[in-house]
């Protein structure tokens, strides 16, 4: 209510970390979440939903995109204005999100630009870095984006999500790059 009375347009965000195989398989849970989140959106009058689910196996790719074609196209029947929006990952390794089919379906990608290092890294380093670190590891938010525009995402359709938080390790040394020698913290 605080954010529609300050003229922000509101989304909901569904998100699923665990338990995608159950999930995808059944038809009957994906349409009861396909009718809630619409019912929820006409009860808040909100603009928009966002799907936000994460480590997704590659075994269930082709379900996840079934799902998100379904959601889009009820979702747009019911609301033709409203904002479907999905979450990938900084590095979709196996391609699991296809994102050259969802290209018609959704229309905005949030790519979520951080933890390229992460609490366990045997490496320190940037949480978002702009370019690679190394050239052992050669990932960062230019190849990100690079990456999926190459698998068809349009760059109008990308939201770069960027951190407000970084990373702070013990290392082995002060040089760059250097070992870590226990768990980061945020």
């Amino acid at each position: 209510d605080s954010a529609r009375s300050h003229g922000v347009r509101t989304h909901l965000c569904a998100t699923l970390f665990s338990g995608h195989s159950a999930f995808l398989s059944s038809q009957s849970a994906r349409q009861n979440l396909i009718d809630q989140l619409i019912m929820l959106v006409q009860q808040r009058d909100a603009d928009g939903i966002n799907i936000d689910f994460e480590a997704v196996p590659l075994g269930v790719s082709q379900a996840l995109t079934g799902f998100m074609i379904d959601l889009s196209e009820q979702f747009h029947d019911a609301h033709p204005e409203g904002i479907l929006s999905i979450d990938l990952p900084a590095v979709d390794w196996e391609a699991v999100f296809d994102v050259e089919t969802l290209r018609e379906y959704v229309d905005l990608f949030f790519i979520m630009g951080y933890d390229y290092y992460w609490n366990s890294s045997n490496t320190a380093g940037p949480v978002a870095p702009l370019y690679p670190l190394t050239g052992g590891y050669d990932r960062g938010l230019c190849r990100t984006v690079s990456d999926y525009q190459s698998r068809g995402l349009p760059g109008e359709k990308i939201i770069l999500g960027l951190p407000y938080y970084a990373r702070l390790w013990k290392t082995a040394s002060g040089s760059v790059p250097s070992a870590t020698l226990g768990a980061g913290t945020a």
